[in-house]
C-alpha cells in the first residue's frame, strides 16, 4: 500500500510587494532588486549568502521589519523566513516575530519563528549554515504579514520569505488576541518579554539540575518538581512589563 504524500501548500507571497524598515544597507547585497528578492521564489545558491546581491542585508539595524502585502485577505497556515549565519560575526536571530492584519493597521501576533522551532529543526550551534525558520501551524488569515526580526549581532540577512496558504474557511473569522497598531512598540515589548522568559528559563534549568543533585527524599523531590513545573507554566504566559514604567 502506498502512503499518500501531502502537497506543499501554495506560497501566496510569491511575487507580492513588501515594505522594509529600515531600508537594506549592507554594501555587498544592496541593489535595485531588494524590493523583489524576498518574494521572488528564488533562494541564494552561494556560501555564504551575504556575498551575493540576490540576498537582502542590513547592518546595525534592530529590528528589521518587513510587511508583505498579499493583495487580498488570505488564509495562512505557515510562514518561512530564510537566512544564514555561523561565520564572520553573523549570528542567528533572537526572534522572528510574525503578525497578521486584514486592514494593514491592526496587527495580531501569531508566532515567533525562532522561539517555537523544534529542537530537531534548529540551526547548527557551530559553523556556517543556511536555515529556514518556519511554522506550519498558524491557522490564521490576513492580507498583510509582518515579520519583525530581532537580530543577534550587527548583521541581518534573508534571501526569501514564504507565506503558505491555509484553509479558506478561516477567512472572515475574528483574529485572536490583542492587536497592535505600532510595530515598533510591539517589538520593544516583545523583546523585553522574550528576554525575561529566556533568563527565567535558564534559572529554572539550573534549579532543576540542583534539585536532581540534592540529597532530598522522594516526596520532597516530587513536591519541589511540581512547583518548578508550575513556575515553567507561568514563564510561558508571562506578560512584559510596561517599558515606560
Amino acid at each position: 500500500m502506498t502512503e499518500a504524500v501531502s502537497a506543499q501548500p501554495q506560497n501566496v507571497a510569491r511575487g507580492c510587494q513588501y515594505t522594509m524598515t529600515p531600508r537594506p544597507n549592507y554594501p555587498l547585497t544592496t541593489d535595485t532588486g531588494d524590493d523583489r528578492q524576498l518574494t521572488d521564489g528564488a533562494y541564494t545558491a552561494w556560501n555564504p549568502i551575504w556575498l551575493r546581491p540576490s540576498t537582502v542585508g542590513w547592518t546595525n539595524a534592530t529590528p528589521v521589519t518587513i510587511v508583505i502585502d498579499l493583495r487580498s485577505v488570505q488564509a495562512i497556515s505557515g510562514v518561512s523566513y530564510s537566512t544564514a549565519a555561523g561565520q564572520a560575526s553573523v549570528e542567528w536571530p533572537r526572534s522572528v516575530f510574525v503578525l497578521v492584519s486584514d486592514d494593514g493597521q491592526h496587527f495580531f501576533p501569531v508566532a515567533d519563528l525562532a522561539g517555537t522551532r523544534r529542537a530537531e529543526a534548529a540551526p547548527p550551534a557551530i559553523g556556517y549554515a543556511a536555515f529556514r525558520y518556519q511554522s506550519d501551524l498558524l491557522d490564521t488569515h490576513g492580507r498583510y504579514v509582518a515579520l519583525v526580526v530581532d537580530q543577534n549581532g550587527p548583521y541581518t540577512f534573508s534571501d526569501e520569505i514564504e507565506v503558505f496558504a491555509g484553509d479558506s474557511v478561516r477567512v472572515g473569522s475574528p483574529l485572536a488576541g490583542a492587536s497592535t497598531t505600532d510595530l515598533q512598540d510591539y517589538f520593544v515589548r516583545a523583546h523585553m518579554r522574550v528576554s525575561i522568559q529566556r533568563r527565567l528559563t535558564i534559572d529554572l534549568q539550573a534549579a532543576r539540575a540542583a534539585l536532581a543533585a540534592a540529597p532530598v527524599g522522594v516526596l520532597l523531590a516530587e513536591q519541589l518538581s511540581h512547583e518548578l513545573d508550575a513556575i515553567a507554566e507561568g514563564i510561558v504566559t508571562l506578560a512584559a512589563p510596561d517599558p515606560a514604567a
